[in-house]
């Protein structure tokens, strides 16, 4: 099953059995560990706080940010790292 967000995810509505003692939670190299996060730290306000990692394939795969991006965070840097004269 997909989550599109873990705020629109019920348990009871996804058809999950009652009680559910084991949650799986899987992504890829494309999905930022933000939105992982936000998964996990949704299910451990909902009783499943306790988590182990199970690497199943080390993924060595970096996805570039875009050019506009790149040169927003560049832009940024330049006026927020200048020491005062």
């Amino acid at each position: 099953m997909t989550i599109p967000t873990p705020v629109s995810f019920t348990p009871h509505a996804a058809g999950w059995p009652d009680p559910v003692s084991t949650v799986g939670v899987t992504s890829g190299a494309s999905v930022p560990d933000v939105l992982v996060d936000d998964v996990l730290r949704w299910l451990a306000a909902h009783g499943y706080e306790d988590v182990k990692l199970v690497e199943a394939a080390a993924e060595h795969q970096h996805f570039a940010l875009s050019r506009e991006l790149t040169a927003l965070i560049r832009r940024t840097a330049d006026t927020t790292e200048r020491p005062a004269s």
